[in-house]
């Protein structure tokens, strides 16, 4: 189980990289590439004014992305364990289920849906699964790790 779980942390770390370096490159590529990330209307022409509700947005968004990717790495050891790794992972990989399964009404309602909508789904929905599996699989280390950590910072 410990090598599904690291894999699957390893997975959604990777997906969650890629999320936070599209959107940090975003304010480098200009609107249209907001564009093609569908991002909101509001930030388009943001980017297109020059304004800085689309890049700090596309940079939040990105730090958030990344926050994801370092608890992964943290469940999976390879960064210092940090404090509320598990109610992170359990808060990430909800979000992340529920970004990858809203395209459902969609797909029942309208007529078609876009393919970037499709596949986005599909990426965070695999990532969700991921953070969830890995959470499972490292959850007695990461309780252990949190205990101690507790203990230590009590002391």
């Amino acid at each position: 189980m410990k090598t599904i779980a690291h894999f699957s942390l390893l997975l959604a770390t990777a997906i969650a990289l890629f999320g936070a370096a599209i959107h940090w490159i975003a304010p480098l590529l200009g609107p249209d590439w907001y564009a093609f990330l569908h991002a909101p209307a509001a930030a388009v022409a943001s980017a297109r004014n020059g304004t800085a509700f689309g890049p700090s947005g596309a940079i939040v968004i990105g730090a958030l992305m990344f926050a994801c990717a370092l608890f992964g790495l943290s469940a999976r050891g390879d960064l210092r364990y940090l404090p509320f790794t598990r109610a992170a992972l359990v808060v990430i990989s909800f979000i992340c289920l529920v970004r990858g399964l809203i395209v459902i009404p969609y797909i029942i309602i309208l007529p078609r849906v876009p393919p970037f909508e499709l596949v986005a789904s599909l990426i965070w929905f695999v990532a969700g699964v991921g953070f969830f599996v890995g959470l499972v699989g490292t959850w007695p280390v990461l309780s252990q790790k949190a205990r101690h950590a507790h203990s230590v910072g009590g002391s």
